[in-house]
């Protein structure tokens, strides 16, 4: 078994997993989903959200982008964001950058800047952004995958990370 605590050996195991032919894709799935709930355990977070629930309103996109300026994730993102109706979403983001620099300003109506910020105080952040849906794009490496268990929004997609979504 696999030390539970360390999340280095985790995100090179279940990214690994995807390219091996010994496992099919429940196998994978499922350790998955093993540490998830290793991850939930340590966790235990059950927030409130106090969303607005008004119809007619824009819905507020969360995307949560770390290694912005490095990740590859972005490439394939790019041209989505810049097609979301702006009269429909606000588009929030969360990510950190290296070279210090700000996102292009006409994708994301705001964005925070995380460096620094656990897992945990990201997905306070974004629950206090009241965001309705936190869209997750980095999820093949577990060490990003940690804020989904503090449960930024209510709703949480993985997705575009190129080797598994939800």
């Amino acid at each position: 078994d696999l030390d539970p605590n360390n999340q280095a050996i985790w995100a090179n195991y279940l990214f690994a997993l995807n390219f091996s032919k010994k496992v099919t894709s429940k196998d994978i799935f499922k350790i998955n989903r093993k540490w998830a709930r290793l991850l939930e355990d340590k966790i235990k977070t059950q927030p409130y959200f106090g969303n607005n629930k008004a119809t007619g309103r824009r819905l507020k996109l969360g995307y949560f982008l770390p290694e912005l300026d490095k990740h590859v994730t972005v490439r394939y993102l790019s041209p989505i964001l810049a097609e979301h109706n702006k009269l429909r979403f606000e588009l929030l983001g969360y990510g950190s950058r290296t070279d210090n620099k700000l996102p292009p300003s006409d994708i994301f109506d705001r964005w925070t800047d995380i460096s620094g910020f656990d897992a945990a105080q990201i997905a306070e952040i974004m629950r206090g952004d009241q965001i309705d849906i936190l869209l997750h794009p980095c999820t093949f490496k577990s060490r990003y995958r940690s804020v989904l268990g503090y449960r930024g929004a209510p709703v949480q997609i993985a997705c575009i990370n190129l080797v598994s979504t939800t």
